[in-house]
């Protein structure tokens, strides 16, 4: 369907295309990451997303990291053969090469593959949902679209053995099963729970969990609620079973209602003699633009990386590598906040709450941009301390996690009045407001602050004169007082 993410895999060798660190190379690798998916797009641009691809129709390749399109080189290389590269996409037609998927079998319709991203979804007791190492279904309303942009509910459908990867999942074959984003596994763990009845027994029962050890992990298997082909085609039904024959059930003893706005949500075990009617889960897609968001974001991250060794390793920071790290801040401004895609310093919007959910994905990115910040200080960079700041408020503004991960790399420099240079950096940074939105989503982090970054607050009070500091010292020296 136009919108999926494909791997494209060598079939004599097994591997797959994926790009080189840095440029438009490609090569063959026997495992998959992140280099190595690639968007269906259409040819004429027009949005069909989710709708069938006809065969030989005209499609785009577009590489879901970098942006580039999969092109055909316009030169015969030395094996007199075409070779293949990424290419950025100028608006220009011919420099996206056109593709067609020819279909050699009857495999017209969506089926399960090793290597898709899947949702699975009990009737009664909705979506089978992580918190943190716990496995729950949790049941949304009707109006409420978390499901669709949550990562905690999109899962990964392995296979034992990596040569395997992208080909069809049957019914009863083996799999692995990973939470999306995170490198944990879904399996079954033995727990006692207390009987309250006569003789107070503590009984055994089988619970669903995450791990993240690859020592003992659950094998699974896709047993059939109602069979017409060997493959599993998505919108069926499934139960969820281990090699024990024990299959996963959403226990109606534990349901209960969480959060404001009365969620049900139930534990889930693994039991035997699993009852087809109650315990199967569909099999849905999964929303392919939040997957191409969480790639996009993840691609972010390296840029920053680089700015940071770059420095380090130079000391100094070079007017091409301030062109470019504030294209990447100015691109992360716009993604995180509802702008017109113009302007990032001045025109930015309001936080998109799944894009900040995005950045809680890749906390690095928080861990780089303090080190970033640091940087700026020291070389007097009033335009990249000012992006740096706005976009950090941005990804904290009622977010409390993205709050306590700042907080976490949350440093301020040190002052020198004897430094024009560093005067006028503070003069003209917004920090305070930063620092506000940061308290403010996660109250809690206020009563953890050593009295060395009050007084350091301080000296950013007496130095900027920006009276919004005020606030956060007072909140501070409550705390210290008491």
């Amino acid at each position: 369907m136009y919108g999926m993410l494909i791997l494209l895999e060598h079939r004599r060798t097994g591997k797959f295309i994926v790009s080189e660190d840095n440029g438009s190379g490609l090569k063959l690798e026997k495992q998959t990451s992140k280099r190595a998916y690639f968007r269906i797009i259409t040819w004429d641009k027009k949005i069909l997303e989710g709708e069938h691809i006809p065969s030989d129709a005209k499609i785009i390749l577009e590489h879901v990291e970098s942006g580039c399109r999969l092109n055909q080189e316009k030169t015969i290389g030395a094996n007199g053969q075409y070779g293949v590269c990424l290419v950025y996409s100028t608006g220009a037609e011919d420099l996206s090469t056109p593709w067609t998927i020819t279909y050699n079998t009857a495999e017209t319709r969506t089926i399960l593959r090793y290597g898709s991203l899947v949702r699975f979804h009990d009737e009664q007791a909705g979506f089978l949902r992580a918190f943190g190492d716990i496995v729950r279904a949790r049941k949304y309303d009707d109006g409420d679209s978390d499901h669709k942009q949550s990562f905690k509910t999109v899962w990964e459908i392995l296979p034992l053995n990596d040569m395997n990867m992208n080909k069809e999942v049957n019914w009863n074959q083996p799999m692995f099963i990973r939470q999306f984003g995170a490198d944990k596994y879904l399996c079954c763990s033995v727990f006692k729970k207390q009987h309250v009845g006569a003789g107070h027994r503590e009984l055994n029962q089988l619970k669903v969990s995450l791990t993240s050890s690859r020592a003992g992990l659950t094998v699974w298997r896709c047993a059939e609620v109602e069979r017409d082909s060997d493959d599993i085609p998505f919108g069926c039904e499934v139960l969820l079973q281990s090699e024990n024959k024990f299959s996963i059930h959403c226990s109606d003893e534990f349901s209960f209602t969480a959060g404001k706005r009365g969620v049900q949500e139930s534990d889930c075990l693994c039991v035997p003699n699993a009852n087809p009617k109650t315990d199967a889960f569909k099999v849905m897609h999964v929303n392919m633009n939040l997957v191409e968001d969480y790639f996009w974001v993840a691609g972010r991250v390296p840029l920053l990386e680089a700015f940071v060794e770059s420095y380090e390793e130079a000391s100094k920071v070079g007017i091409e590598e301030k062109k470019s790290l504030s294209a990447v801040l100015g691109d992360l401004i716009i993604f995180l906040t509802s702008s017109d895609e113009m302007d990032p310093l001045s025109r930015e919007g309001p936080p998109i709450p799944e894009h900040q959910s995005l950045l809680a994905k890749h906390p690095l990115i928080f861990e780089y941009c303090m080190d970033i910040f640091h940087v700026a200080h020291k070389i007097g960079s009033k335009k990249l301390g000012t992006m740096l700041v706005k976009f950090l408020k941005h990804a904290v503004q009622s977010h409390a996690k993205n709050a306590r991960l700042l907080h976490k790399y949350f440093t301020l420099p040190k002052y020198s009045s004897k430094h024009p240079k560093i005067i006028s950096f503070w003069l003209h940074i917004p920090l305070a407001s930063t620092i506000i939105s940061m308290y403010q989503s996660s109250s809690d982090l206020i009563y953890k602050v050593p009295p060395s970054e009050v007084k350091n607050i301080l000296q950013a009070i007496l130095e900027s004169r920006d009276p919004q500091y005020w606030d956060i010292l007072r909140a501070m020296c409550e705390y210290q007082n008491n």
